[in-house]
Parts: structure tokens; sequence; C-alpha cells
């Protein structure tokens, strides 16, 4: 993996439809944020406006999640070895969501819109 100097993230980026899921990945490199992949569905249910994109996916920053506790307590196994203590999580309930869209109007290009709900 190849590390560049930071440079923050940009709220708005438009960049062709083939190469947007490599952007996502070089974002590590450059800024130093994992996107996960977060499932939502899209399908409109019931009397529900039909949708104004071709496609939208969404992605969560890879700190997102809450820590886990660890207990004080470390506790042996059947054979009687003591385990060693777990890494503490990284874990930071991180706000910042990718969303990713392509609309009609442009069906050859995708913009990626940053946003963090704090």
């Amino acid at each position: 993996m190849d590390i560049r100097p930071y440079c923050s993230i940009p709220d708005n980026v438009t960049v062709p439809i083939e190469t947007y899921k490599t952007v996502i990945q070089e974002s590590v490199s450059e800024h130093g944020v994992k996107w996960n992949f977060n499932k939502r569905p899209d399908v409109p249910t019931g009397r529900q406006r039909q949708p104004t994109y071709v496609f939208r996916e969404y992605y969560a920053c890879h700190r997102s999640s809450s820590k886990k506790e660890h207990a004080g307590v470390v506790r042996g196994d059947a054979l009687g070895q003591v385990r060693g203590w777990q890494k503490r999580s990284k874990k930071i309930k991180c706000p910042a969501t990718l969303r990713v869209v392509c609309l009609p109007g442009s069906p050859s290009m995708v913009t990626a819109n940053l946003q963090c709900m704090s």
C-alpha cells in the first residue's frame, strides 16, 4: 500500500462510473479512511415516489461502530493456559458516511457526497 501525504476529504466528488470504486479504495492511502459498504434497502414499497436516481450506494467509515469493553479478568482455557489481553478497539462511533449516487441526467458520471452527522 502506497501512503501519501494527508489531504482532507472533499465534500463532493464527481467521477466516471468506471472508476468510482477505485476512488473509494484509494481513499485509504490519500485520506486515511476506509469505507465499508453499508447495504440499505432501495426498493420503494407501497405508494412511494419512484426513485430519481439510477443507483445509490452507502458506505460507512471503518471506525463507525462503538467500542467493545474488555473484562478485567483474563481466564484460562481448558488446559489451564492464560490467554493474553486483547487489543483495544479503534472504533470511535465515527458519524461519517459516503453516499454514491448516479443520476439519470448523467448516467456515465457518479457523484460521491460526504456526510458527517454529529
